[in-house]
């Protein structure tokens, strides 16, 4: 019984009724409905992580393409290609696997060039925010990092980097740019399952007061860290 008070609970606190149901036919938004993969605008392949901007925009890691897609909620069909030479002012992708968008920004984890790319909303602007093209970082070094997927910008504009190949997370200051130091947020640099360690870390959330949820991939579990670093870092950068 206290089990399901509890599910009922947190039904409430999301203002979803206790017998909701979700559709079992789902509408394809973006990409082809019968899995056909290309790189035409109206096709994907292998794309990863999604955001949808505060406009409504839908924007695609298109991995294997090494883009960036813009889709409206009117049309399957690309309106905006970032990458691949679209813009004079950026390096090209290589398997970028994650976009997070913000009021005035695009930032894109770019997995092979080792770097988190950050271009302005309407792509006249293009900066590398975190790492160093080309160069793949090990445990000890906080300016690069390794084979890296997920990444999460908050509120105070602090970028968050799952570094997966060195079992940590970075956080880099919002004013950063190519060879800034971060800081380790979360794991140790080596891999383990220790409270202090992760195992391949990939998926990042942030919450409002700065508490961090990371996907530890390998350890198959969530890992929740108090953000301590609001504190200690806010008043520095």
């Amino acid at each position: 019984m206290s089990s399901l008070f509890n599910i009922l609970h947190h039904l409430a606190s999301f203002n979803l009724s206790s017998t909701a149901q979700w559709s079992q036919n789902a509408i394809t938004v973006a990409g082809s409905s019968n899995g056909t993969r290309g790189s035409s605008l109206s096709l994907l392949n292998n794309n990863y992580g999604i955001y949808i901007a505060n406009d409504g925009i839908l924007y695609v890691a298109d991995t294997s393409n090494n883009r960036v897609v813009l889709i409206q909620n009117t049309s399957t069909t690309a309106i905006a290609v970032i990458g691949l030479g679209s813009q004079s002012n950026m390096s090209n992708f290589n398997n970028p696997n994650d976009v997070f968008v913000t009021q005035t920004s695009i930032y894109v984890m770019d997995t092979y060039n080792y770097i988190v790319q950050k271009l302005s909303r309407n792509l006249s602007t293009s900066v590398t925010v975190a790492g160093v093209f080309g160069i793949s970082g090990n445990s000890t070094d906080m300016a690069k990092f390794g084979t890296s997927y997920k990444l999460f910008v908050d509120n105070y504009g602090n970028l968050f980097v799952s570094d997966y190949d060195n079992c940590r997370v970075l956080m880099f200051p919002g004013n950063s740019t190519s060879g800034t130091s971060g800081v380790i947020v979360a794991g140790t640099g080596t891999q383990g399952f220790s409270a202090s360690q992760l195992n391949g870390p990939k998926g990042l959330f942030v919450t409002d007061n700065g508490v961090l949820y990371i996907a530890d991939c390998n350890n198959n579990r969530i890992q929740k860290i108090n953000g301590w670093w609001y504190l200690r870092f806010d008043c520095c950068w």
